[in-house]
């Protein structure tokens, strides 16, 4: 008979191994809405009731205080704080239904939602302090975002300042900026969000802007009951987000055509302040935003060549680069120099990043990571990486390409590029300066010269 070995090796050195068990999340989910075990019930009325003491119950929503207590602090505090909450407790700001799929969030280990209670569970979210859940909501909105949902999406996200949720949108809008902007959800949005629209580098013509710009007042008068044809109500409805549309940056042909129609909505001395911005270079406007969009035209790209280096170069653990320009332009794609070794592995992984430096410094630590991103670069053929959003390259200041690479590269090696100064036929001039040794990876730069 086999004898135990408990029995023989001291409790101290006995293994202790855990063993996997489900029944702490079967348990769980079925507690959720159960009306056997439950000691709160959340009460819903019709809200619509003139007479208070007739309202009608709709629907009752048995929980758990000990589960939900254990997440939310403000749960914690009604059920077992100081002051008890005694009895059910009634909810006015949400529906049932909403309501129900915010309590998934404390009953199961993953949840899914509807877009139509979102905006109802996020206000839960926030109400009862469960960044879980908040989080969850940002990710499923994430995940599920379209052109449609935009603009009431990004309400939510700068209504609970949420700064992931608000980035995505903000890139989201960047790219798809004509299509959000002639979507019915933008017209019939606020003056608010409308700001922080224009704010954003928007890629599309400054005229599309402004056309969109005027249908969302004429959008706005209506709403309001007022003439849209009378242009000092489309100038109210617009009020200072008209400063934002960047005039300068139209031709005077453009401008022309897409203010046909407009008469009125100016001052005599705005007009002669956009006028100045289109036909002066370098004239500054005391009114207008001037700043260039990222508007990526791929008719104006500028190809930036490097002079290849004669030798070839071992790959080491970072290959960097910084890179300067004489004037503001837009960065759009990076190609890299072919990878070739004697073995046949042909694919070496690099993470891409992308770093703007304040002012003509190398101080890599003290900057924005404008993108990050792996990449696999392939043996024996150009690489390049398409940035998602075009980067604004400022002429005031620096920026650091560097490529970190993850998997051995011993015997990788490359033609690389020489340091200094492409000047393109327009007169911009791009420079590559000191990096790591005396070349580079960059065989080419595609930019447009604003």
């Amino acid at each position: 008979m086999a004898q135990s070995t408990d029995q023989n090796v001291p409790v101290e050195q006995q293994v202790t191994k855990l063993y996997e068990l489900q029944l702490r999340d079967k348990a769980s989910s079925v507690l959720y809405l159960n009306t056997k075990t439950f000691d709160v019930k959340f009460l819903f009325f019709e809200q619509n009731t003139a007479d208070v003491a007739e309202k009608k119950l709709i629907e009752e929503v048995p929980a758990h205080k000990a589960i939900l207590a254990a997440v939310s602090p403000v749960f914690d505090a009604e059920f077992f704080g100081s002051v008890k909450e005694k009895g059910d407790v009634e909810i006015v700001d949400s529906s049932p239904e909403a309501f129900k799929e915010f309590l998934k969030c404390f009953y199961f280990g993953t949840v899914t939602f509807t877009m139509k209670n979102i905006p109802e569970i996020m206000n839960l979210a926030n109400k009862y302090d469960v960044a879980d859940c908040m989080g969850a909501c940002a990710k499923f909105l994430m995940d599920n975002l379209t052109s449609n949902d935009i603009c009431w999406v990004y309400e939510l996200a700068m209504l609970h300042v949420h700064q992931e949720l608000k980035k995505f949108c903000d890139e989201f809008i960047i790219s798809n900026a004509s299509t959000v902007l002639k979507s019915e959800e933008f017209l019939a949005s606020s003056q608010k969000l409308l700001r922080e629209i224009l704010i954003l580098d928007l890629c599309c013509k400054e005229t599309v802007v402004f056309d969109q710009c005027m249908a969302w007042a004429k959008n706005a008068c209506q709403q309001s009951g007022i003439n849209a044809n009378v242009a000092s109500n489309l100038r109210d409805q617009l009020g200072d987000c008209l400063y934002l549309i960047r005039f300068g940056l139209m031709t005077i042909q453009e401008f022309s055509e897409a203010t046909l129609n407009c008469e009125g909505i100016f001052t005599l001395d705005e007009m002669g302040d956009i006028m100045r911005s289109i036909s002066l270079k370098g004239f500054v406007s005391k009114k207008f935003h001037q700043n260039p969009r990222c508007y990526w035209d791929q008719s104006k790209v500028w190809i930036c060549k490097p002079n290849h280096w004669s030798h070839e170069k071992q790959i080491q653990e970072r290959e960097i680069v910084f890179i300067t320009s004489n004037r503001t332009t837009l960065l759009g794609r990076v190609f890299f120099a072919a990878v070739f070794s004697n073995s046949h592995h042909g694919i070496l992984n690099a993470k891409v990043t992308i770093v703007e430096i304040q002012g003509q410094s190398f101080a890599a630590e003290n900057g924005t990571i404008l993108f990050q991103d792996t990449q696999s670069l392939s043996q024996n053929t150009t690489n390049y990486i398409k940035l998602p959003i075009p980067i604004v390259i400022n002429r005031n200041n620096t920026y650091q390409l560097c490529c970190e690479f993850g998997n051995k590269n011993h015997s990788k090696y490359f033609y690389g590029c020489k340091l200094g100064e492409v000047t393109l036929k327009n007169g911009l001039i791009i420079t590559f300066e000191k990096g790591s040794g005396h070349e580079h990876m960059i065989k080419r730069l595609e930019v447009i010269d604003n």
